[in-house]
């Protein structure tokens, strides 16, 4: 049995709640909560602070549009898939809706129940594939940073270990230095030869 889907709408107008609400409940194929939000702050936060499939979001919302409601969203981190409801069929709305990362577009007047379940279906699998991505994003974020922390670790160890190993056989061939001038016995004259070129070779 499918299970109950939960749907933010944020209308102003209570006509368009009682006509989505209709709209829903001709769709046979599952059963949506629908939650309303009659003004931009209500359903902001609603939108924060609950937990919804998706969210029908109303362009004119009084003072501010759900233009802005759906930038202040993607903002703060919201990944509610969001349909845009507009009464205007203008193409230029179309597209900013869709740039600013809206999941649909649809306009009232030609909204169908059988439209309106499949721009809901369309607009749930969009959020699990971008939601997918951005978890993959997030653990290759973490991957790459773990990769350079390393790159960083193995750097310092790799420059203090050279910086060692200078000071050990430079302390190496000053002592053949040593021990050259104190000995000029022909016999430790090899010995020596073979610690410096060793030492140098290092």
């Amino acid at each position: 049995m499918p299970r109950r889907l939960s749907v933010l709408l944020i209308e102003d107008d209570e006509d368009d709640w009682i006509l989505t609400q209709a709209l829903l409940s001709e769709v046979g194929e599952a059963e949506y909560a629908l939650t309303w939000a009659a003004t931009f702050d209500e359903g902001l936060r609603r939108l924060a602070d609950e937990p919804f499939d998706v969210c029908l979001l109303d362009y004119n919302l009084g003072e501010q549009t759900g233009m802005e409601l759906l930038s202040r969203a993607l903002a703060a981190g919201i990944e509610v898939p969001i349909i845009f409801l507009t009464g205007q069929s203008e193409r230029a709305l179309d597209v900013e809706a869709t740039q600013l990362g809206a999941a649909d577009f649809l306009v009232k007047g030609r909204i169908r129940g059988d439209l309106l379940e499949r721009s809901i279906r369309y607009a749930m699998e969009r959020g699990r594939s971008l939601s997918t991505l951005r978890q993959l994003n997030r653990e290759l974020e973490l991957t790459r940073n773990q990769a350079l922390q390393a790159s960083r670790a193995k750097s310092k160890y790799l420059a203090t270990l050279s910086q060692a190993c200078r000071r050990a056989f430079g302390t190496v061939l000053a002592s053949c230095d040593e021990l050259e001038a104190r000995f000029a016995a022909e016999a430790a004259e090899p010995c020596l030869r073979e610690i410096r070129e060793a030492g140098r070779e290092l």
